[in-house]
């Protein structure tokens, strides 16, 4: 049993290595630093992480408050479109409290995961991915909405989100939501707290 978890943790370890080093950094709208990698077609970037190893950001360099993602960032006078957030990118960052998502198409596995303080998510129309875990524990949030773009929720994305209580699903939204999408949230009743929009 060692044997297999020490198996898991390396395979886990190699996974996140891809996603550990950032390419520059840049502030966001509110003025603190943010992490990002750039992609291979050169033109996208994610937000990441700025350290190899969890905890990802050491106090002087953890984002807090509400935070916007910005929808283009500029590096050594080139424009970058911000199209999705690295898996891990803020794990456990207990002082985000609200985040303002840009036109991404994914958020990562784990990306927001245990970000005990985080309350409010802004979700973007074209959203196609939540990894899994992705919000995981988030014990904050109270309310999300999802949008009909998604093509994939991943295993556990929003489990353990004690405080969730309402789930709103855009108009067109036609995803099967899975049950281990909410697993361990007592809030959250199918029939009643999982509403489309008109």
């Amino acid at each position: 049993m060692k044997r297999m978890a020490c198996v898991i943790c390396l395979i886990l370890c190699g996974l996140n290595a891809a996603w550990a080093q950032y390419d520059f950094r840049a502030a966001c709208p509110e003025g603190q630093l943010m992490y990002f990698k750039i992609h291979a077609d050169s033109a996208t970037v994610s937000v990441t992480h700025p350290g190899p190893n969890w905890p990802y950001y050491d106090p002087g360099h953890k984002m807090h408050g509400a935070v916007t993602v910005p929808q283009e960032v500029e590096w050594q006078g080139r424009r970058y479109r911000v199209t999705a957030v690295a898996p891990n990118a803020f794990y456990r960052n207990d002082s985000l409290t609200a985040i303002s998502l840009p036109q991404l198409t994914a958020i990562g596995s784990q990306a927001f995961c245990d970000c005990a303080a985080l309350a409010v998510v802004n979700m973007p129309v074209g959203l196609a991915e939540i990894g899994d875990g992705a919000f995981a524990a988030c014990r904050s949030l109270e309310s999300i909405e999802l949008p009909a773009t998604l093509r994939r929720i991943g295993t556990s994305a929003f489990a353990l989100c004690s405080g969730l209580v309402q789930v709103r699903l855009a108009s067109g939204f036609d995803l099967h939501l899975d049950s281990s999408i909410f697993a361990g949230c007592s809030g959250i009743d199918e029939g009643k707290n999982m509403k489309k929009m008109p």
